[in-house]
């Protein structure tokens, strides 16, 4: 029994030191990356967005401006859900600057403004305050940090995202 005790000891500790020295794997290239108001850094090369810290898989866009809005859909590319909703005045894509959130419950938003929506499996969740901020070009660019989005049951929901959307 003791030998077994001896064993199990020794095993524990070499896993222990192993876990300790394992390099991580993760690199974090700053060359491309955008900080917002809040300090946060954004990566504004590629679509990705996070909602309550978990990322999106796989993630991928569609724009749609036939609704009298330019509209930029970020969708998790694996699972559907979640998607981040955009929603510019106008019908073209939006010139640079910042564009601060309003929840315009369905109506087109005035210049400067944006409507922000997040949807999950379980439903709507519009953003009523926050910022984008647009990098516009031959490829433009949506980011977003720590936006908070609330849905209007009588018991409301509340999550948060981050990320930037990249459109064509």
């Amino acid at each position: 029994m003791k030998k077994v005790f001896v064993l199990s000891v020794f095993l524990f500790v070499c896993m222990l030191i192993g876990f300790a020295c394992k390099k991580s794997n993760s690199t974090t290239n700053n060359t491309n990356s955008t900080s917002s108001t809040s300090g946060v850094p954004t990566n504004t090369t590629t679509t990705n967005f996070t909602v309550d810290a978990t990322p999106a898989s796989n993630p991928t866009v569609s724009v749609n401006n036939s609704s009298g809005n330019y509209a930029v859909t970020g969708i998790d590319g694996s699972h559907i859900y979640p998607q981040i909703l955009l929603v510019f005045p106008g019908t073209s894509s939006p010139v640079s600057g910042g564009y601060a959130i309003v929840n315009t419950h369905g109506a087109s938003p005035a210049a400067g403004q944006c409507e922000l929506i997040l949807t999950t499996t379980s439903g709507s969740y519009p953003a009523s305050s926050g910022n984008v901020t647009v990098a516009a070009g031959t490829s433009s660019s949506a980011y977003f940090t720590n936006i908070t989005c609330t849905n209007s049951n009588s018991s409301p929901t509340t999550h948060t995202v981050t990320g930037n959307v990249k459109w064509p």
